[in-house]
């Protein structure tokens, strides 16, 4: 077992990825030849065993990455995280930031630009040539302190969890 911090780790998976194209590129230059042709590789075991070699380096690396991501997912599953009183986990703050965060800023935005349309039209006249009073259906000043939260949250996010990812170790 290794230990390394996760920050470690996703720097060594930045790399095995980069090392994998590099072993691709082995496989790929000697994956064949015309029959004609020298082996290039003859004296170093041949072309074959060059190819079998890259081909277990890159699977070798696969499996490297997908040890360091589960060890990471296992430490943010375990790991919870307080902002602006509200607790989750860290893998269900980067689910909530990755798939719901833009979905809240949209509909919030969608919601106050519904309104200020409405707000505008009855202000102008132009819905049956007359002016109306106009009922809107929610806190615009809670909608308004959402989306500050809202936009406190993300900014805090990304510091938080940089410090989680270069404190918290992980064993692969």
């Amino acid at each position: 077992m290794r230990k390394m911090t996760i920050t470690e780790g996703l720097a060594e998976i930045k790399l095995a990825t980069k090392k994998m194209d590099t072993h691709l590129n082995g496989v790929l230059k000697y994956s064949n030849r015309s029959e004609q042709l020298t082996d290039p590789l003859e004296k170093r075991g041949g072309s074959v065993a060059f190819v079998k070699s890259e081909r277990q380096a890159i699977s070798d690396l696969q499996k490297n990455i997908i040890g360091i991501r589960i060890a990471i997912n296992k430490a943010n599953m375990a790991t919870p995280l307080v902002i602006e009183g509200e607790s989750k986990t860290v893998a269900e703050w980067l689910i909530w930031r990755r798939e719901v965060s833009n979905l809240q800023q949209k509909h919030n935005t969608q919601i106050a630009h519904a309104i200020n349309v409405a707000r505008t039209q009855a202000n102008s006249g132009k819905v049956k040539e007359e002016k109306y009073n106009l009922v809107v259906n929610l806190d615009e000043k809670e909608l308004h302190d959402e989306q500050l939260k809202l936009d406190t949250i993300l900014s805090t996010l990304d510091g938080k969890l940089s410090m989680h990812n270069a404190v918290t170790v992980i064993e692969i």
